[in-house]
């Protein structure tokens, strides 16, 4: 009911539902035909019970939405406000991590998360360190419904491409996003078969590796890159490329388990799985060596391992986040690639 051009209850005309690709308006039968929404001013009449809009179609988390009532227009943007950031601090590291990126902290989830996500990744400058975060999150929600928001793969590939130019990399953080970006977005690239962008993204990232010495706690993302890189090198039949990059995984991992491991490390006791993932990408890093060398000549340190048949290249530990990984297409790259190998 409206008096004085005051709506007393939002939800008795309008209830938002957002959707895992789309949002939509479910309107109380009164008003069809005699109302309409206005976003920014541009007006849209009112005609069915429910109206579908696209999370690309409208920007309606930062836009300024009214509903228009007997003439009355009322705005209904407090609908939105859970998922409003502030972007004025979007470079605020005490914010984003409170709002986004810490899991306990964070106040929403699944689709609600997921459409946060698509709303505000072009709000953020593309030198924004967090806009790292942001990729790294979003790749994991639309993982959560591959099917219905494979659409957005491309928006994720282009904001990656267009971050990678800006990345400071005299800063920690900056670092540490950038490296786990190149890991998720490649690896969903990889599992939707769009295998030349994501070794466009982990070319870059091995050449930029000489920065990370200045950031801990990349050693995971890291090493899932250079493995990654190493399959489709091996794909591309290029084996000595190939077998550096998982060499180079290797000792990623002996690096970064030696020091999860040591009483240096204050937070030992809470990366225990983290030493559990850390030793399989090692394994299989390993196996990846030792498989490459029955096609090209080995490097000494690695001629002595003992591969029995029981040794297979297993790529589980690379896609465990994304829950995608329960679709045949998703793997098919990984499967058709890892079974050429372990047949070697």
């Amino acid at each position: 009911m409206i008096h004085g051009g005051v709506m007393n209850n939002i939800n008795e005309y309008v209830k938002l539902i957002i959707g895992e690709d789309s949002l939509s308006f479910e309107f109380n039968t009164s008003i069809l035909n005699q109302a309409s929404l206005f976003i920014n001013d541009a007006e849209i009449p009112i005609t069915t019970h429910e109206m579908h809009l696209d999370f690309l179609e409208y920007d309606l988390i930062y836009s300024q939405v009214e509903l228009e009532v007997e003439s009355t227009k009322i705005n209904i943007s407090s609908l939105f406000d859970k998922y409003r950031l502030e972007t004025t601090f979007l470079e605020d590291t005490k914010y984003m991590n409170e709002n986004l990126f810490a899991a306990p902290s964070r106040q929403l989830i699944g689709n609600d998360l997921f459409y946060q996500l698509i709303s505000i990744v072009d709000k953020i400058e593309h030198s924004n360190k967090f806009l790292g975060g942001v990729l790294t999150l979003l790749t994991y929600r639309i993982a959560d419904s591959i099917t219905s928001r494979h659409k957005f793969i491309s928006l994720v590939q282009e904001k990656k491409k267009l971050y990678d130019t800006k990345v400071q990399f005299s800063d920690e953080i900056a670092i540490r996003w950038y490296v786990s970006s190149s890991a998720t977005v490649s690896t969903l690239l990889m599992m939707t078969n769009r295998v030349e962008e994501a070794e466009t993204i982990l070319k870059k990232q091995a050449e930029n590796s000489y920065h990370y010495s200045l950031a801990d706690n990349v050693g995971w993302n890291q090493t899932i890159c250079m493995i990654n890189l190493s399959l489709i090198l091996f794909s591309n039949k290029d084996i000595n490329g190939a077998l550096k990059a998982a060499s180079f995984a290797y000792e990623i991992c002996k690096t970064n388990i030696s020091y999860m491991g040591s009483c240096q490390n204050n937070f030992v006791l809470f990366q225990t799985l983290d030493c559990k993932v850390m030793i399989d990408l090692m394994h299989n890093s390993l196996v990846l060596i030792c498989k490459y060398s029955a096609l090209v000549d080995c490097p000494k340190k690695y001629s002595l391992i003992k591969l029995s048949p029981k040794h297979t290249f297993n790529y589980s530990s690379i896609i465990k986040r994304f829950t995608c990984k329960a679709h045949a297409e998703c793997i098919s790259f990984y499967e058709s690639t890892s079974n050429i190998i372990n047949r070697l």
